[in-house]
């Protein structure tokens, strides 16, 4: 069991699905709520360790953050003027 607290759940559902859930639950001698609660149950077991395990590890060996171009150049980047700096120029 996931949790002893409990939530109304509601969704809907198409007719020929719902009809061939309540024909499987009279076959088992079980509700339906108890036959989808188990099936969810199984669903979040095989999921979450899955989900879990891709969140531990990333995905890609991570790199060193990209040089800047002062590597590059061996300079500082230029001071370029602003448009507000053009008019002091006259």
């Amino acid at each position: 069991m996931l949790s002893p607290e409990i939530t109304l759940v509601n969704f809907r559902c198409p007719e020929p699905l719902k009809a061939e859930i309540d024909r499987i639950c009279r076959a088992r001698n079980i509700s339906r709520t108890s036959l989808l609660v188990r099936f969810l149950e199984d669903v979040v077991d095989e999921w979450k360790p899955r989900i879990e395990q891709a969140y531990e590890r990333p995905k890609w060996p991570l790199r060193k953050p990209a040089r800047s171009m002062d590597d590059y150049w061996g300079l500082p980047m230029p001071i370029l003027p602003g448009s507000e700096d053009l008019d002091d120029w006259k």
